[in-house]
């Protein structure tokens, strides 16, 4: 009665912390897949798709190199080329700020926790006699022990889903305010080809003064990358470049008057 009692209850922990081991991966695969999301707007949805597809597969230590290097490590992953935007373009990332020794201990943490799930899940029936009260003892006491790390892990890392959804709830919120969607446009002017083409022709033709006379940018543009003018209203919004640029917040604009009587605009960029 005594060992079927032990036998039992090794078998029950035995369910118990594999099940402790797939909340542990499925928790990493929510870091890793809603940690870092990049792409515009219309394209965030099926690029948090497509990266939870292909961490499905994953085995747990690839899991884990994943999680270490995108959340403690510093992500420098460029965005697309300018030139390629046709509509803004965000990245949200989420990582822990640590220093090499915290980094190398949850590394050692994490590789103890793979080590054991495929201890248990590969190696466990060669040490495990259930015909011996001895053996169930033993068996038992790891079990439990394992149970006590897998724990930990797991709360550790709840936390830091916790920090993330926080993050995200505050991001959707400031995208949906006002100020939120002004920054949204203006990120979105001024990370476009056309700033860049008006602030080379700021340097380009500028005049003595550091005014640069806007119908000139204008011709220089129009000579270069016609598309950029031709496309202006439909892409940016705004039919003239002087609307353009006030938009942008970038560029100071003045007038002054011709020798004929008319008006001309010149800009040049904010801090010179």
């Amino acid at each position: 009665m005594e060992l079927e009692t032990a036998r039992n209850e090794v078998l029950r922990k035995i369910g118990r912390n594999i099940l402790l081991f797939q909340q542990v991966e499925h928790m990493l695969k929510f870091l890793i897949a809603n940690g870092n999301i990049s792409g515009s707007f219309s394209e965030a949805k099926a690029n948090l798709k497509q990266q939870s597809e292909t961490i499905h597969s994953q085995t747990m230590g690839q899991l884990v190199g994943q999680f270490l290097d995108g959340t403690y490590l510093e992500n420098d992953e460029s965005t697309e080329d300018q030139e390629t935007l046709t509509e803004p373009y965000f990245n949200f990332s989420f990582s822990v700020e640590s220093d090499k020794e915290y980094y190398e201990s949850r590394k050692r943490d994490l590789a103890s926790i793979v080590a054991d799930r495929n201890e248990l899940i590969h190696h466990l029936l060669p040490r495990f006699n259930p015909g011996e009260i001895e053996s169930c003892l033993v068996i038992d006491k790891q079990l439990e022990q394992q149970r006590e790390k897998l724990i930990l892990e797991i709360d550790h890392l709840k936390s830091l889903i916790d920090s993330l959804q926080k993050g995200r709830k505050e991001l959707a919120t400031f995208l949906l305010s006002d100020e939120g969607k002004k920054q949204i446009d203006l990120q979105w002017l001024r990370q476009s080809r056309l700033v860049q083409l008006l602030s080379d022709a700021a340097f380009q033709a500028a005049r003595p003064d550091g005014w640069t006379l806007l119908n000139i940018a204008g011709q220089i543009i129009r000579k270069n990358e016609p598309e950029e003018i031709a496309t202006m209203n439909q892409r940016y919004g705004y039919k003239t470049l002087k609307k353009f640029l006030l938009a942008t917040e970038l560029f100071e604009i003045t007038e002054e008057p011709t020798d004929k009587g008319g008006i001309r605009v010149l800009y040049r960029l904010k801090n010179q």
